[in-house]
């Protein structure tokens, strides 16, 4: 280059890494002070040399010298090289060498004068730890394969991703809360105990190829108590069923059978589990009696690459994550083609409610299980988690593009800014029977949207749901959100008593003051949930048309006949009435005779409980009369 005009020398390093230049300064057609340092970079296959003055001027590349050793200076084979393009492959380079590069340009009859010396070091194939450091210092990426020749832990040491991952001596121990990646194959030389993947930690391989040696698998249940069951598939194979938990009694193994929908047990010591599928077992008989993880261990050779389980379209089909990682579950449904929910087995043994929580693209539903953990699925699906699922074609897939690195338990909510969304408990005087979720997000509609709603699995005859097209759903998506809305609610109970609707939990713009309400069409009441939870009694049965969901209270309301409103039941020889929204002033019991056997002044109150102890048991006819002079006669059964 002539004249006053800068150049710039552009030197590029393609296979990927960071290339890091400083001091760069040419003037007057010289290249001075130009410096390059290779940092993180793949392993050399090619340099590229380009020289741009503008647009409007096209520079060639030539006398591009490339020599190797600082002291024994060794041209490389064919140089120097010479291109009248912009573009110079350099092949036959050595791994781990130090090269030095001399540049210069010519646009026409215009030459520059050469750069300075600028060396590149190209990097290494394999590096090896020997418990202390790595033999290139910064470690392995993905094109560098990794030897383990010491103690590494990768709470200690750190996390990292190899191309290829080997275990020859001392141990590899991937701690809770990490992650590794391995591109390519895990080999372990030595016994399964010298490589541990800790409870919350992943190995995440990309290729499908198959892994040499077992490892060790570590995964904590949510919390269960003795009795209690946790739906199991293993990581890893050939792993016995009754080497994974020796102390469950052995007719206490469960497959899922999808032609009936029913659990069936299994043999265990002549059974192994079966990848990516899911099983369910009790937990061992010297488990605790009070709420504690269930700590797994799983020995094998861990599964990798693609996994088909062979279905049947439109069956329910209990699967599991085979992977010794966390997958997605969004994922999982896409690939799938899924239409219906996921559905994941938490449940305290003898509990009201549900034993499943719900999983769809709109979130999660929990089981309402009062132990410590929320029980909302986060739409991750942990290492050794088994899962209910509804086919949509012959085959179900699990794929290495589902994994993830995610290191939180499962059952915790994440939020989500594009969704606005209500969790609604429902509950005894003992515990959560129950919860379901509504959710107002883009994609979705006030009908069926597959994906995001989901169906109530019908397990438990208590449960408080939302109702579409006259089905029950534990997860409800309906489009974006108006104040107007009105969300059709079913409750059903096996047993008569006194319940709680409540707040779970939300998100979005339910966070700020928008009003919740619930609409009990049976007294007439509309509560806030807002504010407090809302508590009613109920006799048996199944009610579609007593609840709603509404966001703003109406301006004018038709109370319902006081006859309507008032509810009696018998439970623990007690007698309980509720009126709803007007007072009661008296109650009268009779036999099937016409007797009186129970005569009440001056309750003044909207519920009244008392004994039966000494009332005979039998049909008792029982009249409340309200503070308006209006009465009811209601037949209950003692």
């Amino acid at each position: 280059n002539s004249g006053t005009e800068q150049t710039t020398l552009l030197l590029e390093i393609t296979g990927g890494g960071t290339l890091s230049v400083s001091s760069v300064s040419m003037i007057k057609g010289a290249f001075s002070n130009y410096n390059v340092t290779i940092t993180g970079a793949t392993t050399l296959t090619q340099l590229t040399f380009r020289a741009f003055q503008n647009s409007n001027a096209r520079f060639f590349i030539d006398d591009i010298n490339v020599v190797v050793g600082s002291e024994v200076i060794t041209p490389v084979s064919g140089s120097p090289f010479t291109t009248t393009a912009t573009t110079l492959p350099i092949t036959g380079l050595d791994a781990q060498t130090t090269y030095y590069y001399v540049v210069r340009a010519i646009n026409g009859s215009v030459e520059t004068v050469n750069s300075n010396e600028i060396d590149v070091e190209t990097k290494p194939t394999v590096v090896t730890w020997n418990g202390t450091a790595w033999s290139n210092i910064a470690g392995p990426d993905e094109t560098i394969d990794a030897i383990i020749d010491g103690v590494y832990v990768t709470g200690t040491h750190g996390e990292f991703t190899s191309k290829k991952l080997t275990v020859t001596s001392g141990s590899f121990t991937v701690s809770t809360g990490t992650s590794i990646t391995v591109e390519d194959v895990l080999e372990n030389e030595l016994s399964a105990a010298a490589i541990v993947v800790e409870n919350n930690a992943n190995l995440i391989q990309s290729n499908d190829v198959t892994n040499i040696g077992s490892i060790t698998v570590e995964r904590n249940s949510s919390d269960v108590m003795r009795l209690d069951y946790t739906l199991w598939s293993s990581p890893v194979a050939g792993q016995n069923l009754l080497g994974f938990s020796p102390q469950t009694m052995t007719n206490r193994f469960y497959v899922y059978n999808p032609s009936n929908n029913q659990y069936a047990t299994i043999t265990p010591s002549t059974n192994s589990f079966a990848e990516g599928t899911g099983y369910l077992i009790r937990s061992p008989d010297n488990h605790s009696t009070t709420a504690a993880d269930w700590a797994g261990t799983f020995v094998g050779e861990p599964h990798n690459g693609d996994v088909t389980i062979s279905v049947s379209n439109g069956t329910y089909n209990a699967v599991g994550n085979p992977y010794p990682s966390t997958i997605s579950a969004n994922s999982f449904i896409t690939a799938n083609g899924l239409t219906e929910a996921v559905y994941f087995w938490r449940k305290i043994n003898g509990a009201a409610g549900s034993a499943y929580a719900t999983y769809t693209f709109a979130g999660g539903a929990g089981t309402g299980s009062s132990d410590s953990d929320a029980q909302v699925p986060n739409g991750t699906i942990q290492v050794g988690q088994g899962f209910l699922v509804k086919a949509t074609s012959g085959s179900l897939v699990f794929t290495n593009l589902m994994r993830t690195a995610n290191h939180q338990n499962q059952f915790f909510r994440n939020a989500d800014s594009d969704k606005n969304r209500i969790w609604l408990n429902v509950s005894n005087a003992q515990n959560v029977i129950g919860q379901t979720l509504l959710a107002y997000m883009e994609n979705t509609s006030v009908e069926y949207d597959a994906m995001y709603d989901g169906k109530y699995i019908n397990d438990s005859q208590t449960a408080f749901t939302s109702l579409l097209n006259s089905e029950e759903y534990a997860v409800q998506a309906r489009g974006l959100f108006t104040a107007s809305d009105v969300v059709p609610m079913h409750f059903k109970t096996e047993a008569a008593g006194s319940y709680t609707i409540s707040l779970a939990n939300v998100d979005g713009l339910f966070e700020t003051e928008q009003d919740i309400f619930v609409k009990d069409n049976f007294t007439g009441v509309e509560h806030n949930l807002k504010n407090t939870a809302y508590e009613f009694t109920s006799v048996e049965g199944s009610f579609g048309d007593r609840f709603e969901i509404i966001y703003q209270s109406t301006l004018s309301v038709s109370i319902p006949g006081f006859a309507n409103q008032t509810i009696v039941f018998a439970k623990d020889n007690r007698l309980n009435v509720q009126s709803g929204s007007v007072n009661i002033t008296g109650i009268q019991v009779f036999d099937v005779q016409g007797r009186l056997v129970l005569d009440v002044k001056e309750i003044n109150s909207v519920t009244y409980s008392t004994s039966l102890d000494q009332i005979s048991n039998g049909v008792l006819l029982v009249k409340v009369t309200a503070e308006n002079g209006q009465s009811t006669t209601k037949k209950i059964i003692k």
